[in-house]
């Protein structure tokens, strides 16, 4: 069987940046997320998260894992003194 021909990419699609980013396997991304293995090829088939796919292997972009991490951060709670509650610090109003 004769080689397949691959057309050369001559101009990058996206932005230079994206082109030159390191991708991570899918055990160094499940790692970083602390997940198992099964869980983010779980997330990749159900498109949760953005996948680079390279014949049969996935790959995910490093700032993909860094801002998945960034975007589940979940803000710390205030505790007010003088009521003796805790306040979402997201959700309080401007102070007086």
């Amino acid at each position: 069987m004769p080689a397949r021909k691959v057309k050369p990419i001559t101009e990058p699609r996206g932005n230079m940046a994206a082109v030159n980013e390191r991708l991570l396997n899918v055990r160094e991304a499940a790692e970083m997320l602390g997940v198992e293995v099964s869980t983010l090829y779980g997330w990749a088939y159900q498109r949760r998260i953005a996948v680079v796919k390279l014949g049969s292997a996935l790959r995910f972009r490093l700032s993909t894992i860094q801002r998945l991490i960034e975007d589940s951060e979940r803000p710390a709670l205030s505790f007010d003194r003088q009521n003796n509650n805790l306040n979402d610090k997201t959700t309080q109003g401007p102070r007086e």
